[in-house]
């Protein structure tokens, strides 16, 4: 009777520890290989994949720059804004720098411009944020065009009516009702070995419990060049700052490089540019795995950003102007 009642406890123990697992698939034994790739406009500067429709965005950043709109095959279904007709907001030309996707919207994040007397354009000291609908439908322009100046303003996130941006050294949180800006103070990581300074930020994603992973390029006593990974609590002010595995002889600075992504259950998933390869390491930012891009595109890949749809990845390669599609089997 006591053993039949051992087992069974032991068996609801085994259970419930099954139900509670919430670390998502097992990347370290599952293999992920590469499936296809589709082109984009030259100078690519982000993905956002809409994973309602599957809709993919890459914003570029050249003489005609644009937002693109693939369906998850990588068809190319229309341009959403083409910035040098595009004639809806407040400002005579954009600049594209960031976009994000939330609450059913697709939020733009642009340096607004202004004619100089030689024909040249003048850019304005703050920033503005275009918001489109997922019918393509134009919505709204939040301006802060003549707001304090924010140098390298690099990226944009969502999370419950807020936009968060980011420049390395503060995050700005933006009510999307009221449309009050809150500044978010960085706290210095003293062990940090990186001689860059935190203003070279690149990307941001925000974590289902409201942790922030910062990423942008880090250089090392050895005069080699990788990426940083931030992940600041600011309910704790904590920032604990890791290192890619990627290393690279390259120093020199974008601003859009590298990318990160986060699944559902926080993995995050870093394209590290100069080191041309996919990290992907748990939410403790520990490396799970690590994927060579050269051997599905040429020596000369970059890739800048990733987005994630179910199983797949979708890789852009700022160099080539292209996607690289892998698949978790």
């Amino acid at each position: 009777m006591k053993t039949n009642l051992l087992i069974s406890v032991l068996l609801l123990f085994l259970i419930s520890c099954k139900k509670d697992d919430n670390s998502g698939p097992d990347l370290f034994s599952n293999t992920i290989s590469f499936k296809f790739s589709f082109y984009t406009d030259p100078n690519p500067i982000a993905i956002s994949i809409e994973t309602k429709h599957g809709f993919i965005y890459v914003p570029t950043n050249n003489s005609n720059s644009k937002i693109q709109k693939f369906n998850i095959q990588g068809e190319l279904l229309k341009t959403l804004v083409e910035f040098s007709s595009f004639n809806k907001g407040k400002y005579s030309r954009y600049a594209p720098i960031d976009i994000c996707i939330g609450n059913n919207n697709i939020y733009i994040l642009v340096k607004p411009y202004k004619p100089h007397i030689d024909d040249s354009w003048f850019p304005y000291e703050g920033f503005c944020i275009l918001q489109f609908d997922l019918n393509d439908i134009f919505q709204k322009e939040y301006d802060f065009a003549q707001s304090e100046p924010i140098n390298y303003l690099s990226s944009m996130a969502y999370l419950n009516k807020y936009i968060y941006l980011t420049n390395g050294q503060i995050i700005k949180k933006i009510s999307l009702e009221s449309e009050q800006i809150i500044d978010i103070i960085i706290p210095t990581d003293e062990d940090s070995i990186s001689t860059w300074p935190d203003i070279h930020t690149t990307d941001m994603e925000i974590g289902s419990n409201g942790i922030f992973y910062l990423v942008g390029q880090a250089a090392f006593p050895d005069t080699t060049l990788g990426c940083h990974i931030t992940k600041i609590n600011p309910q704790i002010n904590e920032r604990i700052t890791k290192y890619s595995q990627g290393r690279s002889l390259e120093l020199y600075a974008m601003l859009n490089n590298p990318g990160l992504a986060l699944d559902t259950y926080d993995n995050i998933y870093l394209a590290t540019f100069y080191c041309k390869s996919l990290e992907i390491f748990n939410s403790d930012v520990e490396i799970i795995k690590d994927i060579d891009i050269q051997e599905n595109s040429n020596d000369h890949t970059r890739p800048l950003d990733v987005g994630l749809y179910n199983d797949q990845i979708y890789i852009l390669d700022g160099f080539n102007n292209i996607v690289l599609v892998y698949r978790i089997d």
